[in-house]
């Protein structure tokens, strides 16, 4: 790990966990992004760690930051602004100029295909918001929010694909009711009105209803129509399933993490971390908490740390400043 040891050994230097997916119950994937304030360098990896032995393996390392990553079914894919990393593909890089203002900001995957999304700079739309599929070095275009009917400008951050195939993107993308936009189908992406607050996070159940996490707000979509829910604090981040029960994460200004469950249109805290957290936030504004899900693990990061939920217990890891000792284990962080 050389690009990220050099990092980690400069005098003002953090580490951040970008996002982790379980591999079963005894494996864990890890993106990291290092930043050193004294040389302005960043490096980004990912890695395998044992769960039990806590060995840890590299799979990758690059320079500079990275935004989000991804792994399912064996493969990988790890974002950087300008570029998509992806293991064992043909060619592994994809390399974008999406202009002035423009980034990659959510990877996703639809079967064997690569999605991204993010914002370009398309004329007079400075945000022009998109979902692109990766294939042969390039990206091709899906769908684009300045090309929707009597739509302002606005960017993409989050993307999600249902279990029959229905793609859902969403951001900052709004009408000229000021109201954000779910965007939603297969072929053709039609637009549901929100409301006044941006899109992060996106999961479809198994009935075709969206969980939708906004800032300070939350939602759930079925049939074209979304419903606001009540209860919810903080910026919701993560929304997901896990074992059959819906996950609604939130990161409130303090750092301190919220996990609530919905009964109809009501959310109820469930856990919570019992200290907030202080430390380096991503470079280029990827949110620094966030929450994935397998049939064996709800997996929880926030900043240099890792919950983890079987089903009964949490438990907790950390990331150390040192490669030769990366994680480690932590006392149990999240309360009911």
């Amino acid at each position: 790990m050389r690009q990220l040891d050099r990092v980690l050994k400069t005098k003002q230097r953090d580490i951040l966990v970008v996002k982790a997916h379980a591999d079963g119950a005894k494996r864990l994937f890890v993106a990291l992004e290092a930043y050193s304030h004294d040389e302005e360098i960043a490096a980004s990896c990912v890695i395998s760690v044992d769960l039990e032995t806590l060995v840890v393996e590299l799979l990758v390392e690059m320079d500079g930051s990275s935004v989000d990553y991804l792994h399912q079914g064996g493969w990988h894919g790890l974002l950087q602004r300008d570029q998509v990393i992806e293991l064992g593909a043909n060619p592994p890089i994809t390399k974008v100029q999406l202009g002035e203002g423009g980034r990659l900001a959510v990877i996703a995957r639809a079967g064997d295909t690569t999605l991204v999304g993010g914002t370009k700079r398309v004329g007079n739309y400075a945000t022009d918001g998109f979902v692109a599929r990766v294939g042969k070095g390039k990206l091709g275009m899906i769908f684009e929010t300045s090309k929707q009917k009597q739509l302002h400008q606005g960017y993409v951050n989050a993307v999600a694909v249902g279990p029959k195939g229905m793609l859902h993107a969403a951001g900052g993308a709004m009408g000229e009711d000021r109201l954000f936009r779910l965007f939603s189908g297969k072929a053709t992406l039609e637009g549901v009105p929100l409301f006044g607050e941006e899109v992060y996070a996106l999961h479809e159940l198994k009935d075709g209803t969206v969980m939708v996490g906004c800032r300070h707000a939350a939602a759930v979509v079925k049939n074209g129509k979304a419903q606001a829910l009540t209860g919810v604090s903080g910026q919701v981040h993560g929304v997901t399933t896990f074992r059959g029960t819906e996950y609604w994460m939130s990161h409130d200004g303090m750092d301190h993490i919220t996990l609530f469950k919905r009964t109809g249109t009501k959310l109820a805290k469930k856990y919570r971390t019992k200290y907030h957290y202080i430390g380096y936030r991503n470079l280029h504004g990827a949110p620094e908490a966030r929450m994935t899900a397998t049939d064996d693990l709800l997996v929880v990061t926030n900043k240099d740390r890792i919950h983890l939920y079987d089903g009964k217990k949490w438990s907790q890891l950390g990331i150390t400043a040192d490669v030769k000792k990366l994680v480690k284990r932590l006392p149990t962080a999240m309360k009911s």
